[in-house]
């Protein structure tokens, strides 16, 4: 037989076994079937729950990413764990927008959560409680001057560097190490904040405002979540800060929220 004759052959034989996969499968050799490859892991493990909560967390995999990558799939720059023992690198910068918040210059915001906050406080004020972005995105440079400002305040009144800088480090984040360099956190107070607080300072008297109360009730609506919670400190190593708000998108939001859980529990 001619190797002509055996190249024909050959394409007859291919050719019948394409058209008994397609008849059976419906689909063509270049296809693959569709086939469930769900999973189920990241918060699920989470032993300070019970099983039946940990059953509501529709998360499917481990979010907790390597500092040098801010960014990766769509739900992974939400989550992306921001703190002393993951800090962000120092000319890391995200694409930011500006925000009012009735301040003649505003805030800063990541982009990516403007809508979600734009929504948040439409939601409020239509609930009757008026809201106000304080503080949001902060560069390197912002973070450095406000610890250092800080430390040498502590240090005036007695404390050595080490003590201060510890001391300071509980209240504001160590540079490089804030959600506000990341640009998904905000500082969100009551609409007349500085009418109640002629100094501008934030303590945790805002607890007990009608504004605190809205968020701690609907943040998660929106994709936002209280990122210190008073009772998590041990595990955030960050003081109670009621007005700060971290963005991490609906779908974890309503899972943290419904666990009780923080960032870090959560993608651990």
């Amino acid at each position: 037989m001619s190797v002509k004759n055996n190249l024909c052959g050959y394409i007859t034989v291919f050719a019948a076994a394409a058209m008994f996969l397609i008849s059976t499968t419906g689909c063509t050799p270049l296809e693959k079937p569709d086939t469930d490859q769900s999973s189920f892991s990241s918060a699920s493990d989470i032993s300070a729950v019970s099983e039946e909560e940990k059953e509501n967390v529709t998360s499917d995999k481990n979010y907790s990413l390597p500092a040098d990558k801010p960014d990766g799939t769509e739900s992974e720059w939400q989550i992306r764990l921001v703190n002393i023992n993951n800090p962000l690198p120092e000319s890391y910068k995200p694409e930011t927008v500006s925000f009012p918040n009735n301040a003649q210059q505003g805030v800063s915001v990541d982009v990516r959560m403007k809508d979600a906050l734009d929504d948040m406080i439409a939601a409020a004020q239509k609930d009757g409680t008026g809201l106000y972005v304080y503080s949001a995105y902060r560069s390197f440079q912002r973070q450095t001057e406000l610890f250092d400002n800080s430390v040498g305040q502590l240090m005036q009144q007695g404390k050595t560097k080490a003590d201060a800088e510890s001391e300071t480090a509980k209240n504001i984040a160590v540079p490089g190490t804030s959600e506000h360099q990341y640009g998904l956190a905000a500082d969100i107070v009551n609409a007349d904040f500085f009418v109640t607080n002629p100094s501008g300072v934030l303590d945790v008297s805002f607890d007990e405002t009608q504004a605190s109360k809205w968020l701690r009730s609907n943040a998660h609506k929106y994709g936002f979540i209280l990122r210190y919670p008073k009772d998590k400190t041990g595990i955030t190593k960050i003081n109670y800060e009621p007005w700060h708000y971290r963005y991490v998108g609906k779908e974890h939001a309503a899972n943290i929220k419904n666990l009780g859980i923080t960032l870090e529990e959560y993608v651990k």
